[in-house]
C-alpha cells in the first residue's frame, strides 16, 4: 500500500527551500564556537569545509547533501567565509567515498548532539 503524503509537492518544496536573503542565511547557518571546535578537528581545508557544509545541511533543511550534489552557493560562501577557507576547496572534498561517509556520519552525530543540548538548555528550569 503506497504511503500517503501529508504535504503537497509545493508545500514540501517550500519547507525544504533555502533562505532567499542574507539575514536568514546568517541566522540559520552561523557556526557556534562548539561547532568550530569540532570542525577544526578535521584534517585539511577541504574536509573542514565539507564537514561544515554537511552539518549546515543537516540543521536546515534537515537533509544530507548527496555525493554528487553541489551545495547551495550562498550557503557554501557563508560557511567558507566563517572558516576562512577558499570556496574552491569544495572541489577537493570527498574525493574518497570513505571520507564523505565518515564526514556525513560525524556531522549527523554532531547535529544531534547540538540539537539535544539546545533542547536541554531551553527546557531546563531556571535556577535562582
Amino acid at each position: 500500500m503506497p504511503r500517503r503524503s501529508i504535504l503537497s509537492a509545493a508545500e514540501r518544496e517550500s519547507l525544504l527551500a533555502f533562505p532567499d536573503n542574507r539575514d536568514d542565511l546568517i541566522r540559520r547557518y552561523t557556526l557556534s564556537p562548539p561547532d568550530l571546535a569540532v570542525i577544526r578537528q578535521r584534517r585539511g581545508a577541504a574536509n573542514r569545509l565539507g564537514f561544515a557544509v554537511q552539518l549546515s545541511y543537516l540543521r536546515y533543511p534537515g537533509v544530507v547533501l548527496g555525493a554528487n550534489q553541489l551545495p547551495f552557493l550562498p550557503l557554501l560562501h557563508l560557511v567558507a567565509g566563517q572558516l576562512k577557507i577558499p570556496v574552491e576547496h569544495w572541489a577537493e572534498y570527498g574525493n574518497r567515498a570513505q571520507t564523505r561517509r565518515e564526514s556525513t556520519s560525524s556531522s549527523c552525530k554532531q547535529s544531534s548532539a547540538s540539537r539535544l543540548s539546545r533542547q536541554l538548555i531551553t527546557s531546563s528550569p531556571s535556577r535562582n
